[in-house]
């Protein structure tokens, strides 16, 4: 069944506001708050709009009035009720001023995306053309919402308006569970009109304030080198500060919090890359947390390990192989050329890997060993009659230009 209802479950307000806009030639706005966000919705409609006239509250939170009753007395309520409707012209401009301050910190909050960029840069350019208006009301708490449209002149119908309880707002618009009505008939629309435009009068500028802050925002501004510098060590380190480290098992290697931490670091950087190079000075450790690497793939993901180690190492890293159940081979350096690998999984460190607990040889190319050039036979050539041959190269030697192959045996 046809209705005008829009709660954001069955219609979305943004897909109801969208259309309206695309077919009128001016908007009036009146909400509770200043949103950045609900102009990114419908910032393509704005471009095309003769004026939009913007009116909003100038309550610095969402303190409702309920909130305001359960810690204030009746009395308080009144006189503070009358303070802002009797406000001198410095508490007037206070109020502006928080609201200054807020859309600072919500353009601060935004994502810096090239959508919020342009988005700013469109409201700036609209208020600079005088399209774009916006007035704080302070004389008492704007809680209304409604958004009028003003059709072009000759149309029977003058306009349409929606009122109900969505701000201007992402989540206003799409989201949260709202109860709004679309208003139609022309007397509906002058009466709303004659509304919005009272308290229009009544409310103060704030278009060079909100200028200023557009201005001084990120998105119209080139970013300083510490600016920059911050931004790369926050992609650097965002995974970190994001995500919690995990509870270290009781059954891994002991280690400090910087240990665990690192270990949790070279983790994620071996699944990324496909390999990691765990390195510190001297002291802090890096045998415990190269441990407490394989035990976690060993536990975790049922890999085993291959340990290659000098020669004198090789009875430490069994210990920690036997000490914490690794169940890696472990090999000297000496010993990898003669030895026969059969680890898994063999291809590293991605996804869709064999079943865990499978255990397949590595392609034989990855572990070629690389073996010593074969003796050279003595030239039956008398060395002598060799006017190549170096003052130190023994006689009867056969020089190997270094072009040319190796002669096998």
């Amino acid at each position: 069944m046809q209705h005008d209802i829009i709660d954001n479950r069955e219609r979305k307000l943004a897909g109801s506001v969208k259309p309206l806009l695309s077919e009128s030639e001016r908007a009036k706005f009146a909400v509770g708050y200043f949103f950045i966000s609900g102009f990114k919705l419908i910032a393509p409609e704005l471009e095309n709009l003769a004026e939009l006239r913007l009116l909003v509250g100038s309550v610095s939170d969402h303190e409702t009035v309920e909130q305001l009753a359960e810690t204030h007395t009746a009395a308080q309520l009144l006189d503070r009720v009358r303070k802002r409707e009797f406000a001198n012209r410095a508490e007037r401009a206070q109020a502006v001023a928080k609201v200054g301050e807020i859309v600072r910190g919500r353009i601060v909050c935004l994502s810096q995306t090239d959508e919020d960029e342009r988005l700013i840069a469109l409201l700036l350019q609209l208020i600079e053309e005088g399209r774009f208006k916006v007035r704080v009301y302070t004389k008492s708490r704007l809680h209304a919402k409604a958004y009028i449209f003003d059709y072009p002149p000759g149309r029977y119908d003058r306009g349409r308006a929606i009122v109900g309880s969505s701000n201007l707002s992402l989540t206003g618009l799409t989201d949260n569970t709202e109860l709004n009505v679309e208003v139609r008939g022309n007397g509906n629309h002058e009466q709303l009109t004659q509304w919005f435009n009272a308290l229009w009068d009544e409310a103060e500028d704030f278009d060079a304030l909100l200028m200023r802050e557009l201005q001084a925002s990120w998105a119209l501004n080139l970013p300083t080198p510490f600016e920059l510098y911050a931004k790369i060590l926050w992609h650097l380190v965002c995974d970190r500060l994001e995500r919690p480290l995990q509870q270290m098992p009781s059954d891994f290697p002991p280690l400090a919090d910087f240990q665990w931490a690192a270990v949790q670091s070279a983790l994620r950087i071996l699944r990324r890359h496909n390999g990691v190079i765990l390195g510190d000075v001297v002291g802090f450790g890096k045998t415990l947390m190269g441990t407490a690497l394989l035990k976690w793939f060993h536990a975790r993901e049922r890999w085993r390990a291959l340990i290659v180690a000098p020669k004198p190492l090789k009875k430490m890293w069994l210990k920690f192989n036997n000490d914490f159940g690794l169940r890696a081979q472990v090999l000297s350096l000496g010993g990898t050329p003669q030895a026969r690998f059969r680890l898994g999984p063999p291809g590293g460190l991605r996804a869709g890997h064999r079943a865990p607990g499978r255990i397949a040889p590595f392609p034989p190319p990855r572990y070629r060993a690389i073996r010593p050039a074969p003796a050279v036979p003595p030239c039956a050539r008398p060395a002598r009659d060799r006017p190549d041959r170096h003052p130190a190269e023994p006689a009867g030697a056969r020089r190997v230009q270094p072009d040319s192959p190796v002669p096998s045996r």
